[in-house]
């Protein structure tokens, strides 16, 4: 991605992706079962959570690109521009969706929509178990 948006911005860019489990965990029929609602490419096989009878857990990772409060709204879209660009190559899409990935390029305001949408569920579920950060 890095190398992609460094050609189409004109400018060195740099990238920290740190990749978890593609979306699937590990133990017996439901650790097999992959908890974003969607079956992986690479193994149609393994059903979703839903499949098995657990249809309120639907839970996915997700990667997004933020910048510091104020950034000129150009700015914004330059980059918004870049990444969708950059998203459309298909060496870097397969370097994505090989390990069962999905790509998800939308604009500053869905992006921005996902994660008020996720810190709401998540926020509830924390204060619901009164999870602390010790």
């Amino acid at each position: 991605m890095g190398e992609k948006l460094a050609t189409i911005l004109g400018k060195p860019v740099v990238v920290d992706n740190k990749h978890g489990g593609n979306g699937s965990i590990a133990t017996d029929a439901i650790a097999r079962a992959t908890p974003d609602g969607r079956h992986l490419a690479s193994l149609p096989e393994v059903p979703t959570f839903a499949e098995p009878g657990i249809e309120d857990m639907v839970i996915s990772n997700w990667f997004g690109v933020v910048a510091p409060k104020g950034t000129p709204p150009a700015v914004v879209a330059k980059l918004n521009q870049a990444i969708n660009q950059a998203l459309q190559a298909p060496d870097l899409a397969r370097r994505i969706t090989d390990p069962g990935n999905v790509i998800g390029a939308g604009t500053p305001e869905d992006f921005a929509a996902l994660i008020a949408s996720e810190s709401q569920r998540w926020g509830q579920l924390i204060k619901a178990r009164g999870i602390r950060p010790d």
